[in-house]
């Protein structure tokens, strides 16, 4: 969400600055692979901090005996330990194939209208900005804005837990004729469109991502 709403923020940017859209793809591009060098750099340098030296250091079997683990271990007698219960992938799904599925048709929504539908939107109303295809532009970025406040706002649940995450489902399925009217001239207001389209990225980050949270507090 937030990586999609970056490379947006250049796009619109790099319009700006160059008349050409040639000019301006060119610069997108070169913005993007420097974004990604600077990202990488900074992965690698964050692993190699001393913060970071548990996830790639390996414990050796002599030194076991120092972790608090190992000091726990022999503290309890044989007949003290937890049996171990091994996990079947049929029991496992058998109890998350609902949930999973509730994910699947989420993401599905979203390909389904985004970008494809999005970009389709043709402008009615503020025709300047028909020119360079600036209203799609501004479209997704009504969309990505909005999917990021969505993605913030997943601490703000009321009701919803993972037995009924999936009436967010619902109600996203119901904005997908309303996206298609748009795209295809039924509904004739840019105004509509731009309300519809922050709606949906709205919806989309905060259902998506509350969706894949709730997969955890599935019991058993």
């Amino acid at each position: 969400g937030l990586s999609t709403f970056v490379s947006v923020i250049y796009r619109d940017t790099t319009k700006l600055m160059a008349a050409s859209v040639a000019d301006a793809t060119t610069i997108y591009f070169g913005a993007a692979l420097v974004t990604i060098l600077i990202c990488a750099s900074c992965f690698y340098s964050l692993m190699g901090m001393p913060i970071s030296a548990h996830l790639h250091n390996v414990i050796k079997p002599e030194d076991e005996d120092n972790t608090d683990d190992a000091a726990t271990q022999r503290l309890l007698g044989p007949s003290d330990r937890p049996p171990h219960h091994s996990l079947h992938i049929a029991d496992v799904f058998s109890k998350v194939w609902f949930h999973e599925a509730v994910i699947f048709a989420q993401l599905i929504i979203t390909l389904t209208c985004y970008p494809a539908v999005v970009t389709a939107i043709p402008c009615v109303t503020f025709t300047s900005l028909d020119e360079d295809h600036w209203f799609q532009t501004i479209l997704l970025t009504v969309f990505t804005t909005a999917d990021v406040i969505g993605r913030f706002s997943v601490r703000f649940r009321g009701p919803l837990e993972y037995s009924n995450i999936w009436m967010t489902l619902v109600f996203r399925a119901l904005l997908v004729p309303i996206l298609i009217s748009c795209a295809t001239g039924s509904i004739s207001s840019d105004w509509a469109s731009l309300s519809a389209i922050f709606v949906f990225g709205l919806a989309n980050g905060y259902s998506v991502s509350l969706t894949l949270i709730t997969v955890n507090e599935i019991p058993g």
